[in-house]
């Protein structure tokens, strides 16, 4: 085999050796490749140029942490026939509790669970602590709103009439026409024993004679309905301080008490005197009189119940006063 001479050197072809590397291992990308145990990996640095300021690299951005928005808190949802009186409180410069508003909204849902609502034309369930939110007709607070006169002393516990307080409901038999209805109804409820005094309420005229509750009259111990010409009269045992409600239906009065019906009798509602109902006294012919000053924490009137629906009443009652923490 020949060679060649250059430099001084003699030189002789070689046979090719084999690559040492694996030809899988040459054609990974530089990142991959493996030299002395180490793997090739990429660099970026920022090559100064002659007379060239360096560049810094630049600094990564820290993504802020986004401050969490608050969950709203939940507005209370309640009926709409009570959420129309707690509106025209508050229009009135008035306001309740949240508990008031609780038990006040759940007095609206049993009354309308029991079939009782349509039965309201005026229910005054006096919550709150002023007059401004007493005077207000859950039934219908656009309507039958009371007009007190005289002395009243009002807390979130009752109502006071005092001596000469009393209440127009603007509720005239009359124009309502409870005769042709065939029923009628009257309910307080009475948070304390007061033989003396008069007319729970009540409204007289020669013509259509009594329309009245009366749970004890002038200290006689005895109660009284009225729907027209003459009474229904039972002994009360010497204890107002009750749930009371009476009521006519089809001809015959009724007198309950805690739910319990004390006695009924014949009678016939009659056309009614065309005057306004009063609370806590008699409408007498105009004039007001026979103050009860009995204290009071719920009253009604509306058309007439049976034994069950009066049954119910009360419980729907007892359970918006125990909520109140005002019960007998």
């Amino acid at each position: 085999m020949g060679y060649i001479k250059w430099n001084g050197r003699n030189w002789y072809p070689q046979k090719p050796k084999a690559p040492k590397a694996d030809i899988n291992e040459l054609m990974k990308p530089l990142s991959e490749k493996v030299s002395k145990g180490n793997v090739w990996g990429s660099v970026i640095m920022n090559v100064q140029k002659d007379g060239a300021t360096p560049v810094p690299s630049p600094t990564p951005s820290i993504t802020p942490t986004l401050t969490p928005t608050p969950t709203p808190t939940p507005v209370p949802s309640f009926d709409p026939d009570a959420q129309a009186f707690f509106t025209a409180i508050t229009n009135a410069g008035g306001s309740l509790t949240t508990t008031e508003q609780d038990a006040t909204n759940q007095l609206v849902l049993d009354l309308k669970g029991y079939g009782l609502w349509s039965k309201m034309i005026g229910l005054w369930p006096v919550v709150g602590a002023t007059a401004v939110e007493h005077q207000f007709n859950l039934a219908d607070p656009t309507q039958y709103n009371l007009t007190f006169n005289g002395t009243w002393t009002h807390s979130s516990l009752n109502v006071a009439p005092g001596a000469n307080g009393y209440a127009n409901t603007g509720i005239n038999p009359r124009t309502i026409q409870f005769n042709v209805a065939g029923s009628i109804h009257y309910s307080m409820y009475i948070v304390e024993t007061k033989s003396s005094g008069g007319y729970d309420m009540g409204v007289y005229d020669s013509v259509g004679n009594d329309f009245a509750m009366i749970s004890s009259y002038q200290g006689n111990n005895t109660a009284y309905i009225g729907v027209g010409p003459g009474f229904v009269t039972v002994g009360n045992g010497g204890d107002t301080k009750k749930n009371w409600l009476m009521t006519n239906t089809g001809g015959t009065s009724y007198i309950y008490r805690d739910g319990a019906a004390l006695t009924s009798g014949a009678r016939t509602i009659s056309v009614g005197p065309n005057l306004n109902i009063y609370i806590s006294c008699n409408n007498n012919s105009g004039t007001p009189g026979d103050f009860s000053s009995r204290d009071w924490a719920l009253a009604s009137i509306g058309y007439g119940m049976n034994a069950t629906e009066a049954s119910n009443y009360n419980t729907a009652v007892v359970t918006f006063q125990t909520a109140l923490g005002r019960q007998n």
